[in-house]
């Protein structure tokens, strides 16, 4: 009974399941037909997609790459913008894993109908390679498992690990393209935006001299008007000259004006042509690091291939077959990015020797025309000139222009200084000898031998560091002469001003009130501008002068020093004398009276000699003086902590003395009492000095000291209590 139950389930279920797949199926075709009919344009495009990418390639060629035929073929490989998928609001590019099963799904991506289960790989944008390297990891495992047990499973799996493979490299190439291509864009955009700033900025200061320009004329216009009112003829002229000599100075800042737009407008065309040799140099050193990487694998290889035997012989050989085959491919594009680099050159060297002949021949017709302007012609004929003149003028700019834009063009290979280069050399032996010290470190003579080549190269880096060094104080010098010169040139141009004012306010004696109020104000100007040129000179010669000083006031502390060990020496010496007159005094108390004040008088001498030397001492410390050091000072702290332990015992001892001997000699309990004061005088002292060697070291407590602090004022305070308690 139960068993016949559940076969009528069964076969319930099996008809609803069939049923349901049908219902599916014509659901499917459903929505093909609906979807036909509703966006036929839209799908017909998607499809036509898919179907033939090389057409869409040729479309939008444009979008891709530069139209510049020397660029290598990797750029047009680039997968291109669908311009139809950014009006969606999708990806950027069209990304092959989201749209490889079916085409129309892209367009329904974010819509709530026709949203089939997707595998888990597929829902994220890069989700498939990630599960792909999961997979050929735990597939690897498997067929190693079924190796030696079963031969055909373990066949279907290495299918399955190749085509793995396979589509993870075209992902890699792909994704590689499109980073390339946000990194050319990228680039593009900055190099623009840096050369559109630096010449706005120039377009903003000759704007605000064209400013000023114009001002200035509107001025002199109106008084030269004046001046012909009032019949003054000379000064009508002078202003006339000056008016002219603006209106040049107007048309050839608005000339300059020009020029910057055209170089604004034109920025893109000379930003492209930068970026393709960029593109290529980049290009050129992925394959040149590939290449280095697989002959020192092929190296291994062949060193491994000598020891093997056997099966591994065979496997190792194999690997190089492979390795062979990917340096014959790399060889082929780098001759190719070789060639295009080369073709680059090329074209370059010939376009600016060409450039640079028409130059010349511009500039050999512009000076015959000057030529004849000099020889006096005629009306006629000098407008004639004039009108040749500046026509060669705007071809000769022109011509510049376009020289400029060729040389920057030679950016492919950039050219290195000498010192450059023997440094790179020299890290190349650097590196050697290291390897080699890796290798045999247990060979003792090669280590010593190592250390010495290492120690040439450091001196040989050490010297290059010394000359830029030198190279680079030159030049700083060099820009500091050149200003030197200006202002001297500026300074004498004004001096020659002022003798001609005072000239005519000499020839002149009796003048206008409101002409001679003028020439003094001029006098007074050029005066102000040459005292201001004569300080600017003044500064740049100290700034020379301050490199020279610097090392002249080192030199002078050296000596200073030793000058200081000197002295020193000396006072010994005295005091050494001093030493011994004394002991001569004290021990001799009958000595001749005359003997002795000599020698008193030798002792004085000495005293003398020994102050004068102190206070030269005193003079070459201050000199020297910095501010001491936080160890120095902690040094000079025990010294002195030292000092006034050892005062105070003496103290103690004479407090000691005086207060047993009650009955003492007065004269000699005076004489104590003195003894007494000046010790206490000597304990003031150095505890000033201790206070302020305290201050100069004193920080911020630590935590540590002031909680010790804390426990000793704790600890007085409660002897004092206690003593209190006593009284």
């Amino acid at each position: 009974m139960k068993r016949s139950k559940i076969n009528i389930l069964i076969a319930f279920l099996f008809a609803q399941t069939t049923f349901i797949r049908s219902e599916i199926n014509y659901n499917k075709d459903f929505n093909e037909k609906y979807l036909n009919e509703a966006y036929p344009e839209k799908i017909s495009k998607e499809i036509l997609r898919h179907k033939d990418s090389s057409q869409q390639n040729d479309i939008n060629k444009s979008d891709v790459t530069n139209s510049n035929d020397r660029i290598s073929n990797f750029q047009e490989s680039l997968p291109v913008k669908n311009g139809f998928e950014n009006k969606l609001n999708t990806n950027e590019y069209y990304n092959p894993i989201e749209t490889k099963s079916n085409p129309g799904i892209s367009l329904f991506k974010r819509s709530g109908w026709n949203r089939r289960r997707k595998c888990r790989c597929k829902r994220r944008k890069r989700r498939g390679i990630h599960r792909k390297r999961r997979d050929y990891a735990f597939l690897k495992k498997k067929a190693n498992k079924y190796k030696r047990t079963d031969v055909n499973k373990y066949k279907k799996l290495v299918r399955k690990l190749k085509n793995i493979k396979k589509t993870r490299s075209k992902y890699a190439r792909i994704n590689k393209k499109i980073k390339m291509r946000n990194h050319i864009n990228r680039r593009k955009v900055i190099l623009e935006t840096k050369i559109k700033n630096k010449y706005r900025k120039k377009l903003g200061a000759s704007k605000k001299k064209l400013k000023k320009i114009k001002e200035n004329i509107r001025s002199i216009k109106k008084k030269i008007a004046k001046a012909k009112k009032q019949n003054n003829k000379a000064i009508a002229k002078e202003l006339e000259n000056k008016l002219n000599k603006l209106t040049k100075m107007k048309i050839s800042e608005i000339n300059k004006e020009t020029k910057i737009h055209t170089v604004i407008d034109n920025v893109n065309v000379y930003v492209t042509e930068t970026i393709t040799t960029e593109t290529v140099i980049t290009e050129y050193i992925y394959i040149t690091k590939t290449m280095t990487k697989l002959k020192a694998k092929k190296e291994k290889l062949l060193a491994k291939a000598k020891r093997a035997t056997g099966s591994k012989k065979a496997k190792i050989v194999k690997k190089l077959d492979l390795i062979n085959k990917k340096l014959k491919k790399i060889n082929k594009k780098s001759a190719k990015i070789k060639a295009a680099v080369r073709k680059e050159k090329s074209l370059v060297l010939k376009n600016t020797k060409r450039v640079e002949n028409k130059i010349r021949s511009i500039q050999e017709k512009q000076k015959k025309i000057l030529m004849a302007l000099a020889k006096n012609p005629t009306k006629a004929d000098k407008k004639k000139l004039q009108k040749r003149l500046n026509k060669l003028n705007k071809e000769f700019e022109k011509k510049v222009m376009e020289l400029d834009n060729i040389k920057a063009r030679l950016m492919i290979v950039p050219s290195k200084s000498k010192t450059k280069k023997e440094l790179k050399e020299l890290e190349k032996k650097k590196r050697l000898i290291m390897n080699m010290y890796k290798k045999k470190g247990t060979n003792r003579i090669l280590k010593k031998l190592l250390k010495g080549k290492l120690k040439v190269i450091k001196k040989i880096e050490h010297n290059k560091r010394v000359i830029l060094r030198k190279i680079k104080e030159q030049r700083k010098n060099k820009l500091r002469l050149k200003k030197l010169k200006k202002r001297q040139k500026e300074i004498f141009k004004y001096q020659v001003k002022r003798k001609e004012l005072k000239d005519k306010l000499k020839k002149k004696g009796r003048l206008n009130r409101t002409e001679r109020k003028k020439l003094a104000r001029n006098l007074q100007n050029i005066n102000r501008k040459i005292r201001k040129q004569k300080a600017s000179l003044k500064k740049i010669k100290k700034r020379i002068a301050k490199k020279a000083s610097r090392k002249a006031s080192k030199a002078k502390l050296r000596r200073t020093k030793a000058k200081l060990r000197k002295i020193k020496a000396k006072i010994r010496k005295i005091k050494k004398q001093r030493k011994r007159i004394v002991r001569t005094l004290k021990s001799k108390k009958k000595m001749n009276p005359a003997k002795r004040k000599q020698l008193k008088k030798k002792l004085a001498k000495i005293n003398r000699k020994i102050r004068k030397q102190k206070s030269a001492l005193r003079k070459i410390k201050k000199r020297i003086a910095k501010k001491p050091s936080r160890k120095a000072s902690k040094a000079k702290l025990r010294k002195i902590k030292a000092k006034i332990r050892k005062i105070k015992k003496q103290r103690k001892r004479i407090v000691r003395t005086l207060k047993s001997k009650k009955k003492m000699n007065p004269a000699k309990r005076k004489q104590l009492k003195r003894k007494l004061a000046k010790i206490n005088r000597k304990i003031k002292k150095q505890k000033s000095a201790l206070r302020k060697i305290k201050k100069r070291i004193a920080k911020k407590p630590s935590r540590k000291a002031s909680k010790a602090k804390l426990r000793k004022i704790k600890a007085k305070i409660r002897k004092i209590k206690k003593q209190r308690k006593r009284i």
